[in-house]
């Protein structure tokens, strides 16, 4: 609702009127002071009151047609417009307004409720009678008082509003300079009506995208408005939250952030209310700005509180329903589309109660619905919202409007995804016949249509029509964006597919390269990655794989882009992150099939980083204890530095050669250089200082002449690599990667044999209870042998070490069992294994020297939150009635929240409420007890041992920042181990804070991945026996990421993890001998294999379900 001043003129004719009734009409001429008294406090249902009971007495006193009565009217009705009840508004002004019209009335009151009427129509957004009502009131003072009369600006704004809500935002503008004009002459430059036209303006020219003209009139309107109310004002904040949405909209999102947070501090210093209009304007443009950066989450979280305030404030009303739209968008880009459509309609459901069923908002919202239906597949669906958006635009803008085109172009898509191509292309060129209408050729709009007319004829092989079109597309967007603008490299790759289509490799590869060029600067890293992907996934059958140099450049950039974005974004975000892990995966199979195994295993080694740093996130890096703060400071200075220069580059770009400022571009490719110098430089020193920094920051895979070195004689590397695409147009590919002192090899596996099953069937198998028979999972052992030991078996020639990394399920599987047949030696016999989460990190742990003795035991902690301290320490000493053997103590989450509303959870409000939404019920474990005391009885007589209240989180943590964890060379964790399914950075090792008891610590007692990569180690063993602790989430070329990898990281040469939960029994007793070994002098991996060897050979712990489930990774 847009509320007018009424005019000053009227205010004073009415109080003189007033003013001068008889004694007669003392009852009615105090009611109706009273109903003024708190109109003026707005106070509107007090004041409609007084002015209803006043009415019937001056009618009785004076008559219907007399303008004492009228004025009553009229103040009725502008009463109820307040209240937003339109109809009753309309009535008591109506009323009003043909007694003012009349021979007998006054000219200047009928002007005023035009305005007023023209004011309803507006709201209804019935824009034809809201102008007709505007004009008339325009007609009315400027016969009254001349043309250059300061009301008769205020009707030109009016009516400039209106055709700003039509869209036709250069006639809006036409109206406002008009209005401007009379300002200046009326009030001089320096007035706040004036700097208020200059707003409106400036919102015209954003609308109208021309943004420089905005950003003038925005200017001149903060400059007057600080000049005449000082910095801290209402309208100061309002203007600067306008300016940083043209920075936003540049995407120099770093220039917009500050001009939020300059408005955030104004309307702080002026005391605002949360629950106030301007924190609902500031944080809706936030929203927008997180919204540009799919930086959803963000987004989200802004939009939620504009949609709070509103509600607050206004509640169901126009503003709230485009807040709910704007949230319906950002879960349409999380993917989650039951929630967009429940907002989407939610804001539809406001819109149809406040404007009927045919209004511009809700076109929009069907608009909205129509990509999501697409998005989905639902064509049927997805046509019908365009066609009746696209019936309510025409209705109220008519035929040659731009939202009307657009609607086209979507039903376009509708039908073109259908099949149904004569019919898309129809629409595309009603779309693009419009658009030439309203715009000309020259408009990014129209090269939209072209490069859909052309997709059409390319279906129907009408090739050089198709190209034709693509080219013309290609030279608008050139001529307005740039060539190496978002619109251009798009294009080239359009191109480029065009060509591949019709077998021309030549002028393909030439496009693409084109099209490579525009995404080197290019900060939109989920469409690149799409691209890219496409390209690559495409390059076997369209024929230019053969093209070696090509496709090496297409992954050098996939894999740059992927970097870019991961430094650029708090965390790069799952999608995103499993769509990049393609990448890696086709470049090993592309380096095979080229005979360069080296290079193949770079990628290798390269893809398994990725899922553990999206775990940690760039933060714990520069948090690590030994990086200054001043070192943290510029880290982060160089990282906005850079996002700075990057989004100028870009913003160039995206302009046409003659608007483009060569200078600024010059400028920012300089600053960018120096400042990803600076920063390489800067990593480079902390990483020789703490050598976790470079593991956790930006690990670098290691060259094939170090691995070979690092094998020696005895040690082979088995790395696998297992690619399942997830659709069945995409190929999949199974290799594995062998290193010696010698050489590295790839050997093929079978692509086709299903790994994932075989593996789960096998442990089931070994883990049944009651135990069955080796007998029942024969079959599987002896299968995996065959698809994943013997391809490799001639390259282990001289070798008894061998490491293996995993990939995908092959994780969970205990490779120790697996033999030939019945007859045969298992694996584990014949060589010493050790697990590897990649070849990098067992290299820098290989490095760790350590001189240390001392043994760190935690155990026994408190779980179970039901349980009293004395109750906890019956229970641990076997007294008491809720402890469990950790082969039982299996636990769940009850959450049903998606993964990014998990995600969402932890940011505002925590991992402790994370782990709350989960319900998950622990219980104390009385066996970890009793395995840390029998290790420090048999073996570890001078450990240190943290036993109930300080196992905790917060004693771990205070050790590792005091120094004193560093000075332990094995740290033997028995406790609760948590896999977590929803989100693998959660996963976690427990401590005694579970339990709710230990009211003096501020951690959760779960000690998470990433927290877990920050510790201060300096340790030979990690020991996790706990439950199910190795069950890391299964990612994509990370394998078994779990807390293995972050105890290497943070320095610990081994790291010991459970396959699955082992009895208390057999876990004490080979915790016990492995240990023995170890003091005797055999290092951890012999230690492991020998006890393996003899619970093989015993008559209590013979079964694999006793030994095999003990993995070492080193």
């Amino acid at each position: 609702m847009k509320l007018k001043k009424l005019f000053t003129g009227l205010i004073i004719l009415l109080i003189f009127n007033f003013s001068t009734f008889t004694q007669t009409s003392d009852e009615a001429y105090s009611l109706y002071s009273k109903g003024n008294e708190y109109f003026n406090n707005q106070d509107y249902n007090n004041a409609l009151n007084y002015y209803l009971k006043a009415i019937p007495i001056y009618e009785k006193v004076y008559g219907k047609n007399h303008i004492y009565t009228n004025d009553v009217y009229f103040f009725t009705g502008l009463t109820y417009y307040n209240k937003v009840d339109y109809q009753q508004a309309l009535t008591w002004l109506n009323k009003a307004l043909k007694f003012y019209s009349s021979t007998n009335g006054d000219k200047e009151s009928e002007a005023n409720t035009l305005i007023f009427i023209g004011n309803i129509y507006y709201d209804y957004s019935d824009f034809e009678n809201a102008l007709n009502y505007y004009n008339k009131s325009l007609d009315i003072i400027i016969s009254l008082f001349g043309e250059n009369y300061k009301e008769v600006a205020t009707c030109y704004s009016d009516i400039g509003m209106v055709y700003g809500a039509k869209g036709d935002h250069l006639t809006a503008i036409n109206y406002y300079n008009k209005a401007l004009n009379i300002y200046k002459k009326t009030y001089s430059e320096d007035n706040l009506k004036t700097a208020a036209c200059y707003f409106n303006i400036g919102v015209e020219n954003y609308y109208a995208g021309k943004y420089e003209d905005a950003f003038y009139n925005y200017s001149k309107s903060l400059e007057i408005r600080k000049k005449i109310s000082g910095e801290f004002d209402y309208d100061v904040a309002n203007t600067i939250i306008n300016l940083a949405s043209i920075y936003s909209d540049y995407q120099m999102f770093d220039d917009a952030l500050d001009l939020f947070e300059y408005a955030d501090k104004i309307l702080t210093e002026l005391n605002a209310n949360f629950y106030s209009s301007y924190y609902a304007i500031l944080y809706n443009q936030l929203g927008c700005l997180y919204y540009a950066k799919s930086d959803y989450p963000k987004a989200l979280d802004n939009w939620k509180k504009a949609l709070d305030i509103n509600l607050k404030l206004y509640g169901n009303t126009e503003n709230t329903g485009v807040a709910y739209s704007n949230i319906g968008q950002v879960y349409q880009g999380m993917g989650d589309y039951s929630r967009a459509i429940a907002n989407y309609e939610a804001a539809n459901s406001i819109f149809i109660k406040l404007f009927g069923n045919v209004h511009p908002r809700i076109a929009t919202t069907n608009k909205a619905l129509g990509r999501l239906y697409i998005s989905q597949g639902d064509y049927d669906s997805a046509f019908k919202m365009y066609t009746q958006a696209a019936d309510i635009f025409t209705k109220f803008y008519g035929e040659k409007h731009s939202d009307v085109a657009r609607c086209y172009l979507g039903m376009g898509d509708a039908c073109e995804n259908k099949g149904d191509y004569l019919l898309a292309l129809e629409y595309f060129r009603k779309c693009m016949n419009t658009l030439i209408d309203i715009y000309g050729v020259e408009t990014t709009d129209v090269a939209d249509a072209y490069d859909r007319i052309a997709g059409i004829y390319e279906i129907y092989q009408e090739y050089e029509d198709a190209e034709a079109l693509y080219k013309a597309a290609l030279n608008v967007y050139i001529n307005q964006c740039g060539e190496k603008s978002a619109k251009a490299s798009t294009e080239y790759y359009m191109l480029g597919c065009h060509y591949a289509i019709i077998n021309d490799y030549k002028k393909a590869i030439e496009n693409f390269r084109n099209c490579y060029e525009g995404y080197k600067v290019s900060t939109n890293y989920n469409q690149i990655i799409s691209v890219l992907t496409t390209i690559l996934k495409n390059s076997r059958t369209d024929g230019f794989d053969t093209n070696i140099d090509f496709i090496r450049e297409t992954i050098a950039l996939a894999i740059d882009t992927i970097e870019r974005a991961r430094l650029d974004m708090t965390s790069i975000k799952s999608q995103l992150l499993k769509d990049s892990l393609y990448i890696y995966y086709f470049g090993v199979d592309f380096e095979t099939r080229n005979n360069n195994p080296e290079k193949a295993l770079e990628y290798s080694e390269m893809l398994r980083s990725r899922g553990f740093l999206d775990q940690i996130g760039l933060e714990r890096a520069i948090n690590l204890d030994g990086v200054s703060e001043s070192e943290r400071d510029e880290i982060k200075k160089l990282i906005q530095q850079i996002d700075i220069s990057r989004n100028e580059i870009e913003k160039q770009n995206n302009i046409s050669k003659n608007e483009r400022d060569s200078k600024k571009l010059i400028e920012a490719e300089k600053n960018l250089s120096t400042s990803e110098k600076s920063l390489s430089k800067l990593d480079e020193k902390i990483s020789k200082r703490i050598p976790a920094y470079a593991q956790l920051r930006n690990p670098q895979p290691p060259k094939a002449n170090e691995i070979k070195k690092w094998c020696g004689k005895n040690r082979a590397i088995i790395e696998y690599v297992l690619y399942e695409p997830e659709t069945e147009n995409n190929e999949s590919f199974a290799y594995c990667i062998i290193a010696t002192n010698k050489n590295i090899t790839t050997v093929c596996l079978d692509p086709k044999y299903d790994y994932n099953t075989t593996i789960n069937i096998l442990r089931d198998a070994i883990t049944h209870r009651p135990i069955k028979s080796e007998v029942t999972f024969e079959k599987q052992r002896n299968e995996l042998y065959e698809k994943l030991i013997n391809p490799v078996l001639p390259h282990l020639k001289g070798c008894k070490d061998i490491l293996i990394v995993t990939d995908g399920n092959l994780s969970f599987l205990p490779f120790d069992i697996l033999r030939e047949n019945s007859d045969s030696p298992e694996f584990g016999k014949k060589y010493s294994i050790g697990i590897s989460p990649s070849i990098s990190v067992s290299m820098i742990a290989d490095s760790i020297k350590t001189s240390n003795k001392d043994t760190l035991l935690f155990g026994g902690a408190w779980y179970d939150k039901s349980l009293s301290e004395e109750e906890h320490n019956q229970t641990l000493r076997g007294t008491g009635k809720r402890g469990f053997d950790r082969s039982f103590a299996t636990v769940e989450s009850q959450t049903k929240l998606s993964a990014e509303a998990l995600q969402e959870l932890i940011k505002n409000e925590g991992s402790a409420k994370y782990y709350e939404q989960k319900k998950l019920n622990w219980r104390d474990l009385p066996g970890t007890i009793v395995e840390i005391e029998t290790l420090q009885k048999s073996t570890f007589t001078k450990a240190k041992v943290e036993t109930q209240k300080i196992a905790s989180e917060a004693n771990l943590k205070s050790m590792s920042k005091n120094g004193s964890l560093a000075n332990y060379s094995i740290l033997h964790f028995a406790c609760h181990g948590y896999y977590d399914s929803d989100l693998s950075e959660m996963s976690s090792v427990l401590f005694s804070e579970v339990s709710g008891k230990i009211s003096d610590s501020t951690d959760d007692g779960y000690l998470t991945i990433g927290e877990a990569s920050s510790l201060n180690l300096n340790a030979q063993m990690v020991c996790l026996s706990a439950c199910q602790t190795g069950l890391g989430e299964v990612k994509k070329g990370e394998g078994m990421v779990g807390l293995s990898r972050a105890f290497m990281v943070a320095g610990s040469k081994n790291v010991g993890v459970t396959l699955w939960s082992v009895d208390d029994a057999a876990t004490a007793e080979f915790m016990t001998r492995m240990y023995k070994k170890v003091k005797s002098g055999m290092s951890y991996s012999e230690a492991y294999r020998k006890v393996k060897n003899e619970f093989r050979n015993s008559d209590d712990y013979n079964h694999p379900y006793y030994w095999a489930a003990f993995v070492l990774y080193e």
